[in-house]
């Protein structure tokens, strides 16, 4: 069984930079849990093996997207991605609420953003009970240099305020040297999503 929490990239293809929040829309609408009136399932009732994907042969690495359980719209927090460590490992270390904790950011993000959440203690059970979070497994070899940077990308674009303009990290810098407009591709130049014939030698 597939976990809830799995959007395939290849949903994004084809796509322009500007179509990536619709797209990201229409997969939310076809998750369970809008059964009961949400976006997604929950961060406390998300388990460990909804993140281990990789037991059931999806890429452990790529891109997560964080974004509001309840509301009007499935709107996106924080765009993230994991290279080098598993989704397993990277999702749960993002709800630290100790002070001393590398990597406990959507918790200092909530404390900034809304004023009433005063301890990283609230911010991390505001985050728990009020975010989901989608996770697209890409391929990054044994952290292959190329396919790495090609994860790295498509996270920048999807942060990019043109496509699924985070809340908490929304970034309009230039990708790959290039300001982005709203028909730029979203993935049909970074990923290789069939597989690739190989090159066969020169005559």
């Amino acid at each position: 069984m597939i976990s809830n929490l799995v959007l395939d990239p290849k949903l994004f293809k084809g796509l322009s930079i500007s179509e990536s929040s619709q797209a990201f829309y229409d997969w939310t609408i076809t998750l369970s849990s809008r059964r009961q009136g949400r976006w997604g399932k929950p961060l406390h009732q998300v388990t460990l093996q909804d993140l281990a994907v990789h037991n059931r042969g999806m890429a452990s690495n790529g891109i997560y997207i964080f974004y509001r359980t309840e509301g009007v719209l499935p709107h996106v927090m924080y765009v993230g991605k994991c290279t080098s460590r598993s989704f397993l490992e990277r999702i749960p270390s993002h709800l630290e609420s100790r002070e001393e904790c590398w990597f406990n950011t959507l918790t200092n993000r909530a404390m900034t953003w809304n004023n009433a959440i005063d301890s990283r203690e609230a911010a991390s059970d505001f985050c728990l009970a009020n975010l989901s979070v989608a996770i697209i497994p890409i391929d990054c070899g044994d952290r292959d240099r190329e396919k790495t940077s090609r994860v790295g990308l498509l996270e920048r674009r999807l942060r990019d305020p043109k496509a699924l303009n985070p809340a908490w990290n929304s970034c309009s810098t230039k990708v790959a040297g290039k300001v982005l407009d709203i028909e730029s591709p979203l993935v049909d130049d970074l990923l290789y999503l069939e597989p690739r014939e190989p090159v066969r030698p020169a005559l």
